[in-house]
């Protein structure tokens, strides 16, 4: 069976067996008395005594994800090293058919690491997400939504790798969801409460750390539960201490992810790989041979000079001949061996499907007879709208971690008693109100543009709409430094004002001058009319 049959087997073994399966991950429950008994499905076993641990406040002061099973962080399966179709349907059966991640989340790692086009696209991806300004917006326009996003802001711009950890979270894109185990410590939170600061005591999260997903695995008899695998016995993860990240689309979440069609592309693109390379060893260098007259080829003597010379000339040495011995080459490599022939076809084929299916458009399949800057804006277009999807996606699975965290500055650990200190006292408003104002998590993800065309965007905003811009945004947009001291600010260009105007420079106003008080005119002389004599 040829490499084309084997793939095309196994894909179709693949969906027919998905499609047996879709009801797996169905959420509603079930109505009995229709269809077949099939059973229960084999639910994982639980390890209660970790559980219990993970659960508790002590839980929350270290990382709890450093020992987890089956196997170690730095061991792998490497199931790239002998892809076949047969292997791939195989580990994708697994995660279907028992939610078993090991093989999968290996498979995932060495794709992302070794191949260059899905690292870079996938890299492409996150920069323009986690590149972008970040905040936390308020729930709604009231003062308390405003004071809790204040106070979200300042607790993770005080996290250890906050945007290391959105990096990694967004490589869930890729296999279908990622972890972070969130480490707490008991602070003193100060943030802006209108024109004053308040505090708070509340356990803050500090630290994020990365979790293998081959480290967890889903319980399909458990209505497809998110498990972490301490060692043949399961715990399920506190909404409070883990971040979740689930890649958006149908299906179960641990069939989600780019990667699941990507690694078809990447098995046949490495068999074009390998066959060019084979073709390029045997037809990629011109072979030298010699054209000699019969009656000179009988003459061993002779014969052996012309066989060292060919020889030598092989590798480059200069030769003499003689007119009844002619050197020539094999032919030079044909078609299918340049740039253009069908091996390199297909590489760079499955290289822009791979950038469509990562990045949603590729540049380069959109350049038309048309030209290329509607091709450019197509493309523009069509890969922010794939990041737009892919913060929006984040924003959300992270707001849920933030809730959940809120929490812990509402009430004290595991008890619906408020915080005597807690966020709650402070804003003097009910907790359950406080944890239904829970701040948006937002990447401003923008179209590429200038830094004039930027400028005049901030410029139209304050001083055509009125907008109030926050002026720490514009600094970090543009690279600015905030001057540390009065004497290091740059004054800028002085604008002379008259003593009665209504307004003063911006440089004035910056240091706090009042607009002149414009005084009462002085009344001005009536002149006297000339005579008519005097007019004439």
């Amino acid at each position: 069976m040829d490499l084309r049959s084997r793939i095309g087997l196994g894909l179709r073994t693949a969906a027919a067996r998905a499609a047996g399966a879709l009801g797996a991950f169905a959420s509603s429950p079930i109505a009995p008395g229709v269809g077949r008994n099939i059973g229960a499905p084999y639910k994982l076993p639980q390890d209660a005594p970790a559980q219990k641990v993970v659960d508790s406040r002590a839980a929350l002061y270290g990382r709890v994800t450093a020992n987890l099973g089956p196997v170690q962080s730095n061991i792998s399966t490497h199931p790239l090293r002998r892809l076949t179709p047969a292997r791939i349907g195989a580990i994708q059966e697994e995660v279907l058919v028992i939610g078993w991640m090991l093989n999968w989340a290996c498979l995932v790692e060495d794709v992302i690491l070794t191949d260059s086009e899905i690292w870079s696209a996938q890299q492409t991806a996150t920069s323009a997400i986690t590149g972008s300004p970040f905040s936390v917006e308020p729930a709604d326009g009231s003062p308390a939504a405003r004071a809790i996003a204040d106070y979200q802001q300042t607790v993770i711009d005080s996290i250890s790798g906050w945007d290391r950890a959105m990096d990694r979270l967004l490589v869930g894109n890729a296999g279908g969801y990622a972890l972070e185990d969130v480490t707490y410590e008991d602070r003193v939170v100060q943030f802006p409460l209108g024109k004053s600061q308040v505090s708070v005591e509340a356990l803050t999260p500090v630290a994020l750390d990365y979790v293998h997903n081959k480290h967890s695995r889903w319980n399909i008899g458990a209505g497809d539960q998110l498990e972490l695998d301490t060692g043949g016995t399961f715990i399920v993860p506190p909404d409070h201490k883990f971040v979740v990240y689930e890649a958006s689309g149908p299906y179960q979440v641990r069939r989600r992810g780019y990667a699941y069609p990507a690694i078809w592309l990447v098995l046949l693109r490495a068999n074009a790989w390998a066959r060019w390379g084979a073709v390029l060893d045997q037809w990629g260098l011109p072979v030298p041979y010699g054209v000699a007259d019969r009656d000179l080829w009988q003459d061993e003597t002779r014969k052996q000079v012309m066989l060292q010379t060919l020889i030598e000339h092989g590798q480059g040495h200069p030769g003499l001949f003689s007119d009844d011995f002619e050197i020539k080459s094999s032919p030079a490599a044909s078609a299918p061996l340049d740039s253009r022939g069908m091996h390199a076809s297909i590489i760079a084929a499955i290289n822009l499907e791979l950038a469509k299916l990562i990045l949603g458009a590729s540049l380069q399949t959109e350049i038309s007879g048309t030209g290329s800057y509607g091709a450019s804006e197509t493309h523009a277009g069509t890969q922010q709208a794939r990041m737009l999807s892919w913060e929006k996606n984040l924003s959300c699975c992270v707001r849920d971690w933030m809730r959940a965290a809120l929490r812990l500055a509402c009430y004290k650990f595991g008890t619906d008693e408020p915080l005597p200190r807690g966020l709650p006292s402070a804003l003097g408003i009910p907790p359950e109100r406080v944890i239904a104002l829970c701040g948006r998590p937002t990447w401003r993800v923008q179209r590429e543009v200038t830094p004039q065309v930027r400028m005049s965007l901030f410029d139209a905003g304050v001083n055509k709409l009125g907008l109030e811009i926050d002026a720490d945004q514009a600094m970090r947009e543009f690279g600015f430094m905030k001057a540390r001291h009065a004497d290091h600010r740059l004054r800028g260009a002085p604008v002379p004002v008259a003593a009665d105007a209504a307004a003063v420079s911006t440089t004035d106003a910056l240091d706090g001058v009042d607009n002149p008080k414009p005084e009462a005119a002085p009344p001005v002389a009536k002149r006297k009319r000339p005579s008519r004599s005097q007019r004439n």
